[in-house]
């Protein structure tokens, strides 16, 4: 994975990020008038709420010498498109943890053709906002991170039915990451505002995690059983999971694996092992849409240290993956 350290105002950092990616000479995907015009209403509500990264874009545009309207497609219009399963996240309670403090396991998957060679640790400093580490392979978004209050979120796939003008998800962890300190300042936020798409989020703090499912149609929020709290690409929740068309069948099995952490004193070589486990999915490897497919990075956090583990997935070898430390 690469790494990359930015630092100061939206256009600092999009200009330092788009310098960057102009030596790489990056190529922006096809769009199309549909695209564009929900990229259009997407950006209204984007300089309401996150009018930061409108103006990052604009700075990353420039410095990396693409077209904006095109760039802003891609940013706005394109995670709605996404139909494939990817990403298990458990938190681990302090009753539940052997040292007594909450820990979080995050695997990230996603098509090896789009991912792999973009995947990204960054490490940023925003002038008005909380530094955080974390994870992406899109340049102005996350999907996953930690600040340096301890606040840590992450987001999976879900699929349910309906898109509307509103945030994507890689602008919202990246949001809440900049501007929140805890699990019930992020969760106020994230139920305040429109959503382009169904995803799940995990916010965790030192003490408190939450899943949150978020929809088109409302926001509900599940807490943790047994000292244990899972996400993967399946709304778990009463009022969303009735109306859920499309389940991946790995998903329940991935979900039921991890659960399986509730029935001990979880320590941190369980956790590395549950998400290196490839037999149940978690850490994932084969083919979607005939595409080669699977765990791009691995994370484990511990927001009371303020202290991440990440490693890169393993591809097409077996091994275990290797995690590198990082503190914020």
């Amino acid at each position: 994975m690469y790494q990359l350290t930015l630092r100061g105002t939206p256009a600092q950092i999009g200009q330092q990020h788009g310098a960057i990616m102009a030596k790489v000479g990056p190529q922006l995907p096809p769009t199309n008038p549909q695209m564009m015009a929900f990229a259009e209403a997407c950006e209204k509500i984007a300089l309401q709420v996150t009018p930061a990264f409108v103006e990052e874009m604009r700075a990353f545009a420039e410095a990396a010498q693409l077209n904006y309207d095109t760039l802003k497609s891609m940013m706005l219009a394109m995670p709605v498109q996404q139909n494939v399963p990817s990403c298990s996240v458990v938190a681990v309670m302090p009753e539940r943890s052997a040292d007594g403090k909450l820990m979080i396991g995050r695997n990230y998957d996603f098509s090896y053709g789009i991912s792999w060679d973009a995947a990204t640790t960054f490490s940023t400093y925003p002038a008005n906002g909380h530094a955080h580490i974390g994870n992406s392979d899109i340049w102005i978004g996350r999907e996953d991170g930690l600040n340096d209050a301890g606040l840590f979120v992450a987001m999976s796939a879900t699929f349910l039915p309906g898109v509307q003008a509103g945030i994507p998800f890689w602008f919202i962890v990246r949001h809440l990451l900049e501007h929140y300190t805890t699990v019930d300042e992020a969760l106020a936020w994230i139920r305040s505002i429109p959503h382009s798409q169904s995803r799940n989020y995990m916010l965790a703090d030192a003490d408190k995690a939450v899943v949150v499912e978020a929809s088109i149609e409302g926001v509900y929020i599940r807490e943790p059983q047994d000292g244990v709290l899972v996400m993967t690409n399946h709304p778990v929740h009463p009022a969303l999971a009735a109306k859920n068309p499309f389940r991946p069948d790995d998903s329940p099995i991935r979900y039921d694996r991890l659960r399986v952490l509730s029935g001990r004193e979880v320590t941190l070589d369980a956790m590395q092992t549950a998400l290196n486990d490839r037999e149940n999915y978690v850490c994932a490897h084969g083919t979607v849409f005939d595409q080669p497919f699977g765990t791009i990075w691995s994370v484990i956090a511990r927001p009371e240290d303020r202290h991440l583990a990440i490693a890169q997935g393993t591809g097409d070898n077996e091994g275990t993956m290797t995690y590198r430390d990082y503190a914020i």
